[in-house]
């Protein structure tokens, strides 16, 4: 039979790492006064007893090792669910400031595309502006050289001075020559299909000027003048 402290002793010396014994709370550790409730205890117990109660004792340790295992866990859990809150509040906004982000990005490229489109526009308006006044510029400086030269209705003119506009310098010349010979000739035929009466203002301007020639070159001169030498026969 063992007794009480025997007992006491034999679960103190087999007592797992981490189980708290407080020798101030028990008994057995410090020495009890008569005056205690419990006083000396001279109770024993047979080996069998001492197992169960050494036994009984491993249990309750176990049970609470896993206690403490279990509420570990639960602590751990409670870690990892705010980990996991906090994580997916935090991807959250990082997907609304990427959203905001590439919102942002579409609309500065869509600014850019407007704005060089607008600028693309303008080039090409003021290009074509400065094309066609010098298209226009060039039109009525041919229309010009051709009225020199020739004499055309108004409606021929506005019909073909495109025409004249279009062609290089070199073939606008020779057109302007070719003009220029055919309205010679038109009047030197005119002038010696009529006749030119003998005592006209003509031939008195060219006696007072004392120029000599045919009468046609004096046609023409008065031609290039702007004057109509087929006046002089109406």
């Amino acid at each position: 039979m063992q007794s009480l402290q025997a007992v006491h002793d034999k679960l103190l010396e087999d007592k797992p790492d981490g189980v708290e014994h407080v020798e101030a709370d028990c008994p057995f550790c410090t020495p009890q006064s008569s005056d205690n409730s419990g006083g000396q205890m001279s109770k024993t117990y047979s080996d069998e007893e001492v197992e169960a109660l050494v036994t009984k004792a491993g249990k309750a340790e176990e049970l609470q090792a896993e206690l403490d295992a279990f509420k570990s866990s639960q602590s751990a859990a409670e870690v990892e669910a705010k980990i996991a809150e906090a994580k997916a509040e935090s991807d959250a906004q990082v997907a609304d400031l990427q959203a905001q982000l590439d919102a942002k990005v579409i609309e500065a490229e869509a600014a850019s595309t407007a704005k060089n489109e607008i600028l693309t526009w303008l080039e090409a308006e003021s290009e074509k502006i400065t094309k066609e006044a010098e298209a226009t510029a060039r039109t009525d400086e041919r229309v010009a050289q051709v009225a020199e030269v020739a004499s055309f209705p108004e409606d021929y003119i506005v019909a073909n001075a495109a025409r004249w506009a279009g062609m290089d310098d070199e073939t606008f010349e020779a057109t302007i020559a070719d003009y220029k010979a055919v309205a010679e000739k038109a009047v030197a035929d005119a002038a010696a299909t009529k006749g030119v009466p003998s005592t006209t203002a003509l031939h008195a301007s060219r006696e007072a000027n004392g120029n000599g020639g045919s009468s046609a070159k004096e046609v023409i001169r008065l031609r290039e003048t702007g004057f109509d030498p087929r006046e002089l026969t109406r």
